[in-house]
């Protein structure tokens, strides 16, 4: 792992622009690098847009694309379009595992959102699916590392996808989840994002999973249905955290009866601040509308109430939670925990006075939530959704942009550091201002997660892009350079 004192130099006088990773196909994988066009992004510092246009990266860093929609799998399924959230996993062999969302849903929404949902196609829904007509799930993908590092130094080195295979399917929406690692279980908590009727729950994949598995058999009821976004464990107490993505959502916990079995029976609770009925300024009002709200740095004293009807038989989870006190966030999606300090992080992403993102961080040690940053400059940070403690000790958030306003005119990865500086780390150059054309900042980013040598990291881009893609590069330098985000970049 790096030196975070020597990562984080310099720190304080950045507010930074850096960015980017370029893409190949798999079987580009033995060629050259592709040759980048530069742009005049940042200041002082050279970016590269690569790929015909897909992603922009900073000079010196390197990628490629290990899958895209439509790729056959090992299994002779497909790979499904909106990749989300992800994991990585050192398997028993040496090879790196990554465990993959898709956030589909069922036929209705897939035709309303124009993705297509066919990864079963020539099969049919397969046995052991959730629920018919329904299009989520999660993928597999074992990796061989020394043909990752050979492919994004430019090098052949063999087969850098050794196999892959559909896990879960018939789930609704899965959007993120949680990293799992406990008791002899690898793995990743895929979340289904759904109020729909029967479901709503948290799904166990392992690393081990090479076939589809039936999906009943890995939901986890104790953990409560909900329209769950993010799942954080903390190994040492078998608690773990959920994160709801509703205007009016709670943030959760679930306390197993047996701390060494976390996946089994235990109860469900919700967060409650004394005096405050709603985090968003929006809301916390009565009215939608309300810009003033709280500060930066502001400090709650917690308590928790209990979920008495978890399953959400006769009514739904945040609305038992509020009627006995339990407070509400505004789309609180993207979760890390830091085990070092017991720490969890969370974002409502639409909340704060642009209804552009907070950023919460509680403790499990003093039961204490901070309100760490909220947007108040879109150009700088807009929306951000998914999130993960990077290997230097930086927040690394992928933003979900819906509309252009206040400059936001792409979508970013960016890195936040424990002083609450942001900057670039991957910017999609498609949905940037073209020829005096406006266009919606279009395809998000999702799913970052890093490598288990902390070196290289992986991320998704969703539709119409549609790829998983892997980068490297060297990490302390961009993190440390001190730079001026180019706020007519986007």
């Amino acid at each position: 792992m790096m030196d975070r004192r020597k990562f984080v130099h310099g720190a304080t006088v950045f507010m930074a622009h850096v960015g980017l990773f370029g893409c190949r196909r798999n079987d580009e994988a033995s060629r050259s690098p592709d040759q980048p066009r530069t742009s005049g992004l940042g200041s002082g510092h050279t970016r590269q847009i690569v790929l015909d246009g897909m992603v922009e990266i900073p000079a010196g860093f390197h990628a490629i694309v290990i899958q895209r929609e439509g790729d056959e799998m090992s299994d002779g399924y497909r790979v499904a379009a909106q990749p989300d959230g992800m994991t990585c996993h050192v398997g028993p062999d040496g090879t790196w595992i990554l465990l993959r969302n898709h956030e589909l849903g069922d036929g209705a929404w897939v035709d309303t959102e124009r993705i297509a949902h066919s990864w079963f196609s020539k099969h049919g829904m397969p046995a052991g699916s959730f629920a018919e007509g329904v299009y989520g799930g999660v993928s597999r993908v074992v990796l061989d590392p020394n043909a990752l590092r050979g492919a994004l130094s430019g090098r052949a080195s063999g087969v850098l996808v050794r196999s892959s295979n559909a896990v879960l399917a018939g789930t609704d929406r899965n959007c993120a989840g949680g990293s799992i690692e406990v008791a002899g279980v690898k793995g990743w908590v895929s979340c289904e994002e759904s109020d729909s009727q029967g479901h709503g729950w948290a799904f166990l994949t392992r690393i081990d999973d090479e076939v589809l598995v039936r999906a009943s058999d890995r939901r986890l009821e104790s953990w409560g249905r909900f329209k769950r976004e993010a799942v954080a464990l903390d190994v040492k107490t078998g608690v773990v955290w959920m994160t709801e993505d509703h205007e009016n959502g709670l943030f959760y916990r679930h306390v197993p009866a047996d701390p060494a079995q976390p996946f089994g029976s235990g109860r469900l609770e919700a967060l409650q601040i004394e005096g405050v009925t709603h985090t968003d300024p929006h809301f916390a009002a009565g009215k939608v509308g309300v810009a003033k709200g709280f500060s930066p740095g502001t400090s709650w004293s917690t308590s928790w109430v209990r979920i008495e009807d978890p399953a959400a038989v006769v009514r739904r989870c945040r609305d038992q939670g509020s009627e006995v006190g339990a407070t509400r966030f505004n789309r609180a999606e993207g979760m890390t925990f830091d085990p070092n300090r017991s720490e969890v992080y969370f974002i409502a992403s639409t909340a704060g006075p642009l209804a552009a993102g907070q950023i919460f961080k509680y403790s499990a040690t003093t039961e204490k939530l901070v309100l760490v940053a909220q947007v108040d400059d879109r150009r700088v940070l807009s929306m951000p959704d998914n999130v993960t403690l990077s290997p230097w000790g930086d927040l690394v958030m992928a933003e979900d942009n819906y509309d252009r306003k206040h400059g936001a005119t792409s979508q970013f990865v960016r890195g936040m550091t424990p002083e609450g500086r942001v900057y670039d780390i991957l910017r999609n150059p498609q949905n940037a201002p073209h020829e005096g054309v406006e266009r919606p900042p279009g395809a998000e980013f999702a799913g970052c997660c890093f490598s288990p040598d902390g070196e290289v990291l992986f991320v998704n881009i969703q539709s119409p892009q549609n790829v998983t893609l892997a980068i490297t590069g060297d990490w302390a330098a961009l993190a440390a350079a001190p730079a001026k985000l180019d706020t007519g970049a986007g």
